[in-house]
């Protein structure tokens, strides 16, 4: 099969919102699927947000909080919704202030990858934070139970095969991050 052009090989006919709030719509699409029969779609449909690699000497910080869909605590980067209008970047430098109070002398932008293209829109854009400053956080609500932990960067990729991180985004981040930045990672 050419991939030379762009031409999707789905065909949308019709969309309509089955729930929306103020975070995502849930997505009902009648199409013409690749075989050219009509079909449906269900998708999430919601807006891309950030995610944040912060360092301090050789160490890597990390949120631990409960994620209540799925009931556990949760080691994670940093990463939050970019707001209307804010470019990611900013987004990056808020959510990290707001997250864990650390503040950058120098943001990267090793690159961006999707979430879950086959069941939702969304993508994140990622940020490496370099040499970080300790500073106050400013939790929202829902924040309330996160701790900021830091982990030898020597370390993290045991933790991800002994489980301890589980979070996609940010083992997705860490493969990217780990591929880019090879020297951090030296004598592992």
């Amino acid at each position: 099969m050419d991939r030379g052009n762009n031409d999707p090989t789905w065909i949308k006919k019709s969309s309509k919102n089955i729930y929306q709030n103020k975070w995502y719509s849930f997505k009902h699409d009648d199409v013409i699927m690749p075989n050219g029969k009509p079909g449906t779609y269900d998708y999430i449909d919601r807006a891309d947000f950030v995610l944040i690699i912060p360092q301090i000497d050789n160490d890597l910080y990390f949120v631990d909080h409960y994620r209540y869909p799925a009931a556990v605590f949760s080691l994670e980067f940093p990463e939050g919704d970019i707001n209307e209008g804010e470019a990611p970047k900013n987004a990056a430098l808020r959510e990290l202030k707001e997250e864990t109070g650390l503040i950058p002398s120098k943001m990267e932008y090793p690159g961006y990858l999707r979430l879950a293209p086959g069941i939702s829109t969304q993508g994140f854009s990622i940020y490496y934070a370099k040499d970080c400053q300790k500073g106050e956080s400013a939790l929202e609500g829902q924040e309330q139970d996160i701790l900021l932990r830091s982990f030898p960067i020597n370390s993290i990729s045991k933790m991800v095969v002994a489980g301890e991180i589980s979070d996609s985004p940010t083992e997705a981040a860490l493969y990217l991050f780990r591929t880019l930045y090879p020297q951090l990672f030296s004598g592992i």
